[in-house]
Order: C-alpha cells, then structure tokens, then sequence
C-alpha cells in the first residue's frame, strides 16, 4: 500500500512536471506574441498623436480660413457699400443734368424751377420760380447752399448766382 502511494504521488508529480512543461511551452509561444502586443500599444499610441496633430492642423487651417472668409465678407460689404455710393453719384449725376436741362429754359421771372431733391432729406425752403427764388433772405438761401453742399460765400449775390448755376438756370 506504501508502494502505491508513492507510485501515485510520483505520477502526481510527472503529470504536474509535464503540465508545467505544457505551460512553460506555451508561455514561450506567447513571448513574441506579447512582445507584438508592446509593439502594437506603441505604435496605436503614434497613431493617436498623428491623428491629434493632424487634428490640430485641421482646427488651425480652418480658423485661419474663417478668417479669411470673414475678411472676404468685410471687403465684399466695403464693395457693396462703395457700388451703392457710387450708384448714388451716378443718379444724382443723372438727376442733376435732367435737372439742368429743364432749367436751361428758365429765363423769365415767372418760369418754373425745379429743384434737385435728395431722398430721406426736406428741401429747405419753396421757391416755385425766379421771382420767388429772388425773394429768399441770406439765411434761406445759405440753408440752400448747405442743403446741396455748395461752398458759402460772404456776398449774398454769389450765394445766389452758385445756386443758379448748380441747377442750372441762367443768370
């Protein structure tokens, strides 16, 4: 009985010595298989910083493109706005010459004036012909000047014929 106790307990032994030589034998196949998984770690964590700084790249591309398109924008509305102003000289411009031609005929007391007029502004003061034109005091006709933009002179008679010839109505 002594035998077999110990022939099993040898048994034992050389099934867990033969086990342990299974394990060690897969542990070693392991190795280089856990040696590629440091490698594959290391190399996932390159990639993550690639694709962080080409995130940073991108973030960096497109505030420098928002700023272009906000400087783009700002100079398409300074265009606008200039095209409007000129739009403006150029109806004015139009407007004036009509203006003038109508009053080129203006050669009698009595015959009509018209008047240029700007939009959104009052005229300052009705003069419907020569004769009510040559009616107006200094102040009326210096707010006629400033309504137009016309430079002021101390003699009224200048003030007046400026007036004239802005329009177009001969003196």
């Amino acid at each position: 009985l002594l035998g077999f106790v110990k022939m099993d307990r040898v048994n034992e032994f050389e099934n867990l010595a033969q086990d342990c030589e299974q394990i060690s034998n897969r542990l070693r196949g392991l190795a280089p298989t856990l040696g590629n998984v440091v490698e594959v770690v290391e190399a996932n964590q390159n990639i993550l910083h690639l694709f962080q700084n080409i995130q940073n790249q991108m973030d960096r591309g497109f505030q420098r493109l928002g700023r272009r398109i906000n400087n783009v924008e700002a100079r398409l509305i300074n265009m606008q706005n200039s095209l409007t102003r000129v739009r403006l000289t150029v109806d004015k411009a139009e407007k004036l010459d009509l203006i003038r031609t109508i009053n080129s005929s203006c050669v009698r007391e009595n015959h009509p004036i018209t008047w240029l007029k700007f939009r959104g502004r009052a005229f300052p003061h009705q003069a419907n012909n020569k004769r009510q034109f040559n009616r107006l005091n200094n102040e009326q006709i210096l707010n006629i000047l400033n309504y137009y933009g016309l430079p002021v002179s101390a003699n009224g008679e200048r003030n007046r014929k400026r007036i004239l010839n802005y329009i177009g109505v001969p003196n």
